[in-house]
């Protein structure tokens, strides 16, 4: 699985039409082959920042993705940030989840 996060910073004057354009993003995103999840939020304690997640399930997903015409409006988005966007690529070999709680605590 692929885990790909994006995190801009709004300008103040046009912060909310940059989110409405992100929170349009996902339901198209989450229609491509592979893709497992995307989710855009928020940060709590700096509201003009907004990070996207996505989770592909190969690498070939994720890179035919990036080749589409519909990512040419996320590199649009990343643009406008105030500041150099962050954006990383993980590769994830494992995952686990409340197991590994109950195994550590028990």
């Amino acid at each position: 699985m692929i885990i790909s996060s994006l995190s801009i910073v709004t300008p103040p004057d046009s912060g909310r039409q940059i989110q409405r354009a992100f929170r349009s993003l996902p339901s198209f995103v989450r229609l491509q082959t592979g893709c497992l999840a995307c989710n855009v939020y928020q940060d709590l304690e700096n509201p003009d920042t907004i990070v996207m997640e996505e989770r592909w399930q190969t690498a070939k997903d994720l890179h035919r993705y990036i080749r589409s015409e519909h990512y040419r409006k996320v590199l649009e988005l990343m643009e406008l940030s105030t500041i150099a966007p962050e954006i990383s690529f993980c590769e994830v070999a494992a995952s686990e989840g409340l197991e590994l709680i109950e195994s550590i605590r028990s």
